[in-house]
C-alpha cells in the first residue's frame, strides 16, 4: 500500500522524474517511450468529516518519529513502494530531502507504529499546505507485510488528520495509484474521490537503435 507524492498542479499529475547526462540521442524511428503506468486517484477527507479513530491492536503503538526511527521508516516506505511501482529504490538521502529534512518540517509530520518488538511496521508522512483553504496532505503511507490487516493504516491516518486540523485544515488529502489497491483502506475512513490523474512515463535513455549524438552533430 502507499499513498504517493502530492500531484502538481493541485488535481492530475504526478511528481516530475529528474534525469541527467552527457550528449543527447537521436532516435531512428518516431518517439513510442511514452506509456500510461496506470491511473490515479486523489481521494479527500471533506470539511466537517468526522476523523476515524482506530484502536490499535495489543502490543503497538503510535507515536511522532524520533531521529532513531528514520532508517525503519525509509526502509518500511520503500518496500512497501517498490511492491508495485517500477523505479529503483530511494537512497536514504533522497527519502530523507522529501520527507524530514523538507523546509518546515515538524515533528507531527511523520508518525510511525511500533510493533510488539519495539520496531517500526508501519509509517505516515504529511503536513498542512501553505495555501487556504488549508489540507493535510498525506504524501507516504505504508505498513509492513506481516503487520497489515490490523487496522494500522487507518490509525496512522487518523493521527495525521488529527494532528493537521489542531492545526487549521479543514480537509485531508492524499494521491493513490490504482496499483497499491489501497482504494478501500481510504473509503473506510470517509474519504472520497475528488479527481483522477493518468500517470504516464517517458523513458529518459535512448529509444531501440538509438544513436548517440557527438559534439559534432550538435550544432
Amino acid at each position: 500500500m502507499g499513498a504517493g507524492p502530492r500531484p502538481r498542479p493541485r488535481g492530475p499529475g504526478p511528481r516530475h522524474a529528474r534525469a541527467g547526462g552527457l550528449g543527447r540521442r537521436r532516435a531512428s524511428s518516431p518517439p513510442s517511450a511514452t506509456r500510461c503506468a496506470g491511473p490515479g486517484r486523489v481521494l479527500r477527507l471533506p470539511p466537517g468529516a468526522e476523523i476515524a479513530t482506530r484502536d490499535l491492536p495489543e502490543g503497538y503503538a503510535l507515536r511522532e518519529a524520533t531521529p532513531a526511527d528514520r532508517e525503519q521508516v525509509w526502509t518500511v516506505v520503500e518496500d512497501a513502494f517498490l511492491e508495485w511501482s517500477v523505479r529503483g529504490r530511494a537512497s536514504l538521502d533522497d527519502f530523507a530531502a522529501q520527507v524530514w529534512q523538507r523546509p518546515g518540517s515538524e515533528p507531527w509530520h511523520l508518525q510511525v507504529v511500533t510493533g510488539p518488538d519495539g520496531a517500526v511496521v508501519g509509517a505516515a508522512h504529511g503536513s498542512n499546505t501553505a495555501t487556504e483553504p488549508v489540507d493535510t496532505y498525506v504524501s507516504r503511507l505504508a505498513v509492513a507485510p506481516a503487520h497489515r490487516d490490523r487496522g494500522l493504516a487507518q490509525a496512522l491516518l487518523g493521527a495525521v488528520f488529527a494532528a493537521g486540523r489542531a492545526r487549521g485544515a479543514v480537509t485531508s488529502s492524499l494521491a493513490t495509484d490504482s496499483r497499491t489497491g489501497a482504494l478501500t483502506l481510504y473509503e473506510k475512513v470517509g474519504m472520497r474521490p475528488d479527481s483522477v490523474w493518468v500517470h504516464r512515463a517517458v523513458r529518459l535513455g535512448p529509444a531501440p537503435g538509438a544513436e548517440e549524438v557527438g559534439p559534432a552533430d550538435r550544432g
